[in-house]
């Protein structure tokens, strides 16, 4: 900062400081005729301009993903995701699910032979309101924002309410036309559950338990691995189901057979809904490697024509 001169005469500073103010006042219009020249106002940008100055911020969740012959397609337009989504209404399918320890996540899904040969999948979480944030910590996923964007719900209170399971596959049959043919079920913990579906429905097969051996397992891990490869799978849009499989390993017994497990027994890198949509995909193989026979199906007074 420089030193103000001394001043001997009368009205020597005031002269100074008006002469300080013009060469002030100059340099600012000098510099304003200098922005005149290389800055343009926005005002007079045409609108093609204008949008090279734009962005627009894209989060994943904003979008829908689904999967075609290898390719995430993620759809922003609600009318075509529901395109996609409705690709499974009103047919045939089979509803699998896999209860958890009631107090971390469980899983259901459903599986829809579709007219083309191929196979669609949906899935679906339940985990306790009361528990999410503490799984969120431990598992180390977005429970929270999951269930916002409808891809699990949280149940009221600090265990998981199995009903809503129920819920789940009703509200399919009722909203989309699902034509359920059976429930196929892991039996852990799940007793009280598949007794009270048959009862609601009065129908005694209308669940149906399936093993959680490898030799139980293995037409459907081997046939989802098959169908995959042949690009004959068709999954709906989960970032849930999606973790829940990469989470899952195959264990192989003595003959070969396999079946999807956890790495640990307690581990939190859970596969519960794809568990329940295996469960599901075992009983549909086999009615496809094996399909009723009619005849024996009239001697059981099962058709009448």
């Amino acid at each position: 900062m420089g030193t103000i001169p001394r001043f001997s005469r009368p009205g020597q500073f005031d002269r100074y400081c008006k002469l300080v103010l013009e060469h002030e006042a100059i340099d600012y219009l000098r510099k304003m005729d200098s922005l005149r020249v290389r800055h343009i106002s926005l005002g007079i940008l045409p609108q093609k301009e204008m949008d090279k100055l734009s962005t627009v911020d894209s989060y994943p969740s904003d979008s829908h993903v689904f999967t075609s012959h290898g390719c995430d397609l993620p759809i922003e337009n609600e009318l075509v995701a529901d395109a996609f989504a409705a690709l499974t209404d009103g047919l045939h399918c089979h509803c699998g699910f896999d209860l958890g320890k009631r107090i971390d996540l469980s899983g259901a899904g459903a599986v829809f032979p579709l007219p083309d040969g191929r196979y669609g999948i949906k899935a679906h979480g339940f985990m306790p309101e009361g528990g999410a944030q503490r799984h969120e910590h431990t598992d180390r996923v977005p429970y929270t924002a999951w269930a916002r964007d409808g891809y699990c719900t949280l149940t009221p209170g600090d265990v998981t309410d199995n009903s809503y399971v129920d819920n789940w596959i009703s509200a399919g049959v009722r909203d989309h036309g699902w034509q359920v043919d059976e429930v196929d079920y892991d039996g852990h913990n799940a007793t009280d559950l598949a007794i009270k579906m048959c009862q609601e429905r009065n129908n005694e097969d209308f669940c149906v338990e399936v093993a959680q051996t490898c030799a139980g397992q293995n037409l459907a891990v081997k046939g989802f691995r098959e169908l995959l490869l042949q690009g004959k799978i068709v999954i709906e849009e989960s970032p849930l189901l999606m973790w829940c499989l990469a989470n899952a390993i195959e264990v192989q017994n003595n003959y070969g057979d396999i079946k999807l497990s956890k790495k640990h027994k307690d581990d939190t890198e859970r596969i519960d809904p794809v568990a329940a949509v295996m469960n599901a995909l075992a009983r549909v193989l086999v009615k496809r490697e094996n399909p009723p026979d009619l005849n024996d199906a009239l001697e059981r007074g099962d058709y009448s024509m």
